[in-house]
């Protein structure tokens, strides 16, 4: 066995191992809103690690004293770009995992318009040149939720914060991940 998991293995293996007990924390968000976090479905959180493997480590071959040796080489600049582009994409995929399964809307502040009746959000993202086509309601409520309830960083983690206190994670665990997965808080 390796060494040292890799950081998508110990995000599984803590989420698979967290019973999901009846709690809820309250999260007021940077646009006023209020959310209610519950656990995340342990059994689905891990079912989205263990599809999302990380990417394997190339090896390089090098001599020694006449002899060829197999390496493996995490320095390689394909394999540090795989694996952020990775590690960003499992990200964004527990972001909204997270927000689909453990966060429901308490109350929105008197500025923000429920997400049925709210017509012109789209029609933003459309002026500075984004796609506005979504598979289903569920991705278009999604990308609302981004837009109006959740639109900055700090809400994301604020929510991330709150599901692995539920899940008995630490926040020094949610900080190792949140820095390799944004290293420059980008």
């Amino acid at each position: 066995m390796a060494k040292e998991m890799k950081t998508s293995s110990k995000m599984a293996a803590v989420a698979a191992e967290a019973a999901e007990e009846k709690k809820e924390i309250l999260v007021t968000l940077s646009t006023g809103a209020v959310v209610k976090v519950i656990p995340p479905k342990t059994r689905v959180l891990y079912r989205l690690y263990s599809e999302n493997p990380e990417p394997k480590v190339p090896e390089v071959d090098i001599e020694i004293g006449g002899k060829h040796i197999s390496q493996p080489n995490p320095d390689d600049p394909d394999y540090q770009q795989a694996r952020a582009e990775h590690q960003r994409k499992l990200y964004e995929a527990y972001a909204k995992l997270l927000i689909l399964t453990s966060v429901s809307i308490v109350s929105l502040p008197t500025s923000v318009v429920n997400f049925d009746q709210d017509t012109d959000w789209e029609e933003d993202l459309q002026a500075i040149g984004m796609s506005t086509v979504y598979i289903n309601r569920k991705e278009r409520w999604l990308e609302w939720f981004f837009y109006r309830i959740a639109p900055d960083q700090d809400d994301i983690i604020k929510l991330q914060e709150a599901s692995a206190e539920l899940q008995g994670v630490t926040e020094e665990q949610v900080n190792a991940v949140t820095e390799v997965t944004f290293p420059n808080n980008s």
